[in-house]
C-alpha cells in the first residue's frame, strides 16, 4: 500500500469538508456522519462559510496531528493518505513534538510538490536525526550503521513494533533504500558535520570525535522536545549543561537519547493507533492490523 502525506493550510476542517464532497467513500462511517452533518449546516445557509465539522479537525490534531484515510482504491492501486496542517508539520520537524511525520521524513521520501517552508524545516529535521544517531554510536562505524540508527529513532517505543511489524523492518528499510540514504545524508555529513567526523566514501566508514565538548554541543542542538524529556528524566534540578556533562562523563548519552525519544514515540503511536478506529473504522483497522501481523510472521 502506497503511503501519501498531504500538507494543507491550517483550515483542516474546511479541507475535509471539500474532500468529503468529492470522495465520501474515503472516510469511515463515523467520520462520514460528522462531515455530512457539517455539510447540512452549510447547505442550510448559503451565507455560512463551509468549515465542516470541528470534530474532524479535533480528531486530526489528536495524537500525531495527522488524519489518515486508509485502504483507498485509486487507479487500481490501494493507498492510504495522511492529512496534516503545514504548521503542525513544521513544528514536528523542528521540535519533534510527536516524532511521527518527522520520523517518516528522516527516511528517503518522494516529494511531489515542494514548499519553501517545509523544505527549511525538513533540513532541520535531518540534522536533528544525524545528531541523535551520532550520540548513540561509537567512535567508528559505517554509514549503514548510521542510517540504521536514524531509522530506528522513530520506531523506538512504537507499540506496533511489538506485535504488528516485521522485526526486520528497520534493516529492510535501510537495505532497500541504502543509496537513497547516502544521497540524503552525505551532503550534510560533508558540510554541517565536517568538524566532528570524517567520512571515507571509498570504505563507507565514519569516525567521529567523542570529546566532551563535541558531545555536549551535539546534545545542546537536539530538538527542543527531546531535550525537555532528557532533562526531565536524567537531570531534574540541574542546569542543562551540568546534566549533559554528567551524561557524557558517565557514558550515558546514548541511553538518555534513546530512552527520551522512545517516550515521545510511544505516547504518539499509542494515541494514533487508538485514533485509527475513528478515522479508518473498525473493519478497516482490523484487516489493516491483521495484514501487518501476518506480514510480520513471514
Amino acid at each position: 500500500m502506497i503511503d501519501f502525506i498531504f500538507v494543507i493550510d491550517d483550515e483542516s476542517s474546511k479541507w475535509h469538508t471539500n474532500n468529503y464532497a468529492q470522495h465520501p467513500d474515503h472516510y469511515s462511517t463515523f467520520a462520514s456522519l460528522l462531515l455530512r452533518g457539517g455539510q447540512k449546516s452549510v447547505d442550510a445557509s448559503a451565507e455560512k462559510k463551509s468549515f465542516g465539522s470541528p470534530l474532524v479537525s479535533f480528531i486530526q490534531r489528536a495524537g500525531a496531528q495527522i488524519y489518515y484515510n486508509t485502504d483507498v482504491p485509486v487507479f487500481g492501486r490501494r493507498i492510504k493518505y495522511g492529512v496534516i496542517s503545514i504548521s503542525d508539520l513544521c513544528k514536528d520537524l523542528e521540535e519533534w513534538t510527536t516524532l511521527y511525520v518527522s520520523g517518516r521524513m528522516q527516511k528517503p521520501v518522494l516529494t511531489i510538490k515542494s514548499d519553501e517552508r517545509v523544505e527549511k524545516s525538513s533540513l532541520i529535521n535531518l540534522n536533528h536525526a544525524l545528531r541523535t544517531a551520532l550520540l548513540t554510536l561509537p567512535e567508528e562505524f559505517t554509514d549503514k550503521d548510521l542510517f540504521t540508527a536514524i531509522t530506528g529513532i522513530s520506531y523506538a517505543g512504537d507499540v506496533r513494533m511489538k506485535f504488528a511489524e516485521n522485526p526486520k523492518k528497520i534493516q529492510n528499510i535501510v537495505t532497500g533504500s541504502y543509496t537513497q540514504f547516502q544521497d540524503l545524508y552525505s551532503p550534510l555529513l560533508d558540510s554541517h558535520f565536517k568538524d566532528v567526523l570524517s567520512y571515507d566514501r571509498k570504505t563507507n566508514k565514519i569516525k567521529q570525535d567523542l570529546s566532551e565538548n563535541h558531545r555536549v554541543k551535539l546534545m545542546e542542538e537536539l530538538p527542543s522536545n527531546l531535550q525537555r524529556h532528557i532533562l526531565k528524566d536524567f537531570g531534574p534540578n540541574q542546569s542543562k549543561r551540568d546534566c549533559y556533562l554528567k551524561l557524557v562523563s558517565q557514558n550515558q548519552v546514548g541511553k538518555a537519547v534513546l530512552s527520551s525519544a522512545s517516550k515521545i514515540v510511544k505516547s504518539t503511536s499509542f494515541a494514533q493507533t487508538a485514533k485509527g478506529l475513528a478515522t479508518a473504522g473498525v473493519r478497516k483497522s482490523f484487516y489493516y492490523s491483521l495484514a501487518k501481523v501476518l506480514k510480520a510472521m513471514k
